[in-house]
Order: structure tokens, then C-alpha cells, then sequence
């Protein structure tokens, strides 16, 4: 119908893989808003786009460049693919200079600490928060909350941008989200249904995105709901239990509300936290630590699991070739 045609149309301008082909520095340039009208065609991005995306932040998408197409709540999807799967065939294409991953359930983090802690040649200190950071000469000076102080050559730093910046006396505090969740649990008898993810996508549906998983009492199923930020808080299990009846998960009445939370969340990914980071981070640089810098504090937004896993193996890989930490701190981003 009309969204096949339309994404077949930009599939034909753009190539198949539409402004994904340009070159990273110019997707600064770029509205994501827009760039997903170019690409999608109006019809599914009035669907399937705008609508959601209003339910994380009253300003959608317009603000979101697309160097941060990674971060917003809403995908981006290869004009091809759309124009294959909404013309009833089945998608083939597929990118041939792009990466694939697979990831299990597992907790990556819980087992890579049970590892570490399991080996004889690793130590693991937990000191609370990171409260100053100092350079002392050729060391790096660390205190802690807890009152812990460490003072270590070239120390690699995955600390968050807001807690570093800050230790550093360079202060950062980026615009954020309000998220809205409620947690909801039902014996399985009681479930309908389950999806690893569900989003309505009605703009006027309260419900954002549920999800399964966690840890859920025997024989029972563990839902998370996500909220659109306009919930008031006090409301948020209640429009949670009525969603999951409403959209046939769970039977009426069989839910039990395990908890509700409301409040600041994830950091906008749009070009005023960007340019907000980049101030921040200047006065950060002057500082001049002897230290390797990772994740979203070395740079903007490289802040989820993968990106700090490939930052640190090539800090790994760097430290013993010898090499000193790049002078700006700077990682590029997955």
C-alpha cells in the first residue's frame, strides 16, 4: 500500500540504504525527525514514529541528529527493508558493511564479574561514587565516598559523564527524560500472552513498551511496562494493570502490582545535551589526567554495554603496545 510505495520511492533516491551511506561527520547535520520522514515515507512515520515517540518526550524527535540514531527510543529502519516487508514479500536485503551481533539472556556483567572475582590475578574494591579527580605529576589521584583514595599510573576510567566531570570540578548536568515504569506480576496460568516487547503505537495510548524477563516468583511472569512521561505517578500502576488487560496480556483482575517508579531517567540524546557535553567536557580536557577516559565520558552518548566493551579492549590492546592515552581522551563511538 501507500507506506510500500512511499519507502520503495526513497529506497530509489536515497539507495538502499538511504543517508546511513553518508559519511558519520555530515549525520550531525541531520534531523533525525526528518531524516525519518525522507526515509520511511510520511504514512509509516506518522504510524509508527511520531506517535511513540511523544510518549517519551513532548519534542519527539526534532532536536535528535542522526550521528545519535542509537540512542533515541524510536528506531530508524533501512528504506529497503521497509519497502520489502510492506510489500508482503520476504526482506532480503541486508547491509553488507555492517556488523551483526547475537546476545544470549545471560547478565554479561554478572558473569564477567563472577569471573573476575573467581581469578587469583584480579582485586575487586567496591568504593561508592567517584568524588574527585586530581592529576598529581605522572599519577592520577582518585578519592571516593567512602573515603578510599588511590593514586595509580594511567588508572582507565568507565565512569559516567555527570560523576566524572564533577570529580574533575567540571560540572555537567544534561537535560533528562521522565520515565514512568510500573512493574506487574501474574501467575502464568492468568497470562494470556507474552511478547519480548510490545509498543502500541497509538499516540494517545498510555502505554509506551512492555516487556518480560527478570526474575518473577515460581510459576509466574514478570512484566515491565514502561509509561508515557505524562502518567502522574501516582496513577502509574493502575494504567499499568488496565494496559496489560486492555492490550489481552493478562486476564482481568489477575495482576499484582509489584512497584511503580516516576522520575528523572536517561539523558536526552538531543544536540543541546550534545553541545552541553561538549562545554563540559572542554573544561574537563584542561585537566590533563594521566588516565584512560571511557564510555560517555570520553565520548557523547558511548555510554551502553557494547561500546564500553569494544572502548575497552581497544584501550587494552593500546596499553600494551605501550601507548599512552590519546591526549583529547577521545574514543570513537560504536
Amino acid at each position: 500500500g501507500t507506506i510500500a510505495r512511499e519507502a520503495s520511492k526513497a529506497a530509489d533516491e536515497l539507495g538502499a540504504a538511504g543517508p546511513f551511506d553518508l559519511p558519520e561527520a555530515e549525520h550531525w547535520n541531520l534531523d533525525f525527525d526528518a531524516v525519518s520522514r525522507r526515509t520511511h515515507g510520511q504514512r509509516f512515520h506518522e504510524l509508527f514514529i511520531e506517535g511513540p515517540a511523544r510518549k517519551v518526550t513532548s519534542d519527539g524527535i526534532r532536536d535528535v541528529s542522526l550521528a545519535l540514531r542509537r540512542k533515541p527510543w524510536m528506531p530508524l529502519f533501512w528504506p529497503s527493508t521497509l519497502a520489502e516487508a510492506f510489500s508482503g514479500a520476504t526482506p532480503r536485503w541486508r547491509p553488507t558493511h555492517r556488523r551483526f551481533h547475537d546476545c544470549g539472556r545471560t547478565n554479561v556483567v554478572d558473569e564477567l564479574l563472577s569471573r573476575l572475582e573467581a581469578s587469583s590475578d584480579v582485586t575487586i574494591v567496591r568504593s561508592g561514587p567517584l568524588l574527585r579527580v586530581r592529576r598529581s605529576g605522572d599519577h592520577t589521584s582518585l578519592r571516593f565516598a567512602d573515603g578510599t583514595e588511590v593514586s595509580a599510573t594511567q588508572p582507565l576510567l568507565a565512569v559516567s559523564a555527570e560523576e566524572l566531570f564533577a570529580a574533575a570540578g567540571a560540572e555537567y548536568r544534561p537535560e533528562r527524560h521522565r520515565v514512568v515504569v510500573a512493574w506487574v506480576e501474574a501467575d502464568a496460568a492468568a497470562v494470556v500472552s507474552t511478547t519480548d516487547c510490545l509498543m502500541p503505537v497509538d499516540g494517545d495510548d498510555p502505554v509506551f513498551r512492555i516487556s518480560t524477563g527478570g526474575r518473577p516468583a515460581e510459576g509466574a511472569v514478570l512484566f515491565t511496562v514502561e509509561l508515557s512521561h505524562v502518567v502522574d505517578a501516582g496513577a502509574a500502576g493502575s494504567v499499568a494493570l488496565d494496559g496489560l488487560e486492555r492490550l489481552g496480556l493478562i486476564r482481568p483482575g489477575t495482576g499484582r502490582l509489584l512497584h511503580a517508579v516516576a522520575g528523572p531517567g536517561p539523558q536526552r540524546p538531543t544536540r543541546t545535551t550534545h553541545r552541553q557535553w561538549r562545554h563540559a567536557a572542554s573544561r574537563f580536557r584542561e585537566r590533563e589526567l594521566r588516565a584512560w577516559v571511557l564510555g560517555g565520558a570520553g565520548t557523547f552518548g558511548a555510554d551502553s554495554l557494547n561500546e564500553q566493551i569494544a572502548q575497552g579492549l581497544w584501550a587494552a590492546e593500546l596499553s600494551h603496545q605501550g601507548a599512552a592515552p590519546p591526549a583529547n581522551h577521545e574514543v570513537a563511538a560504536i
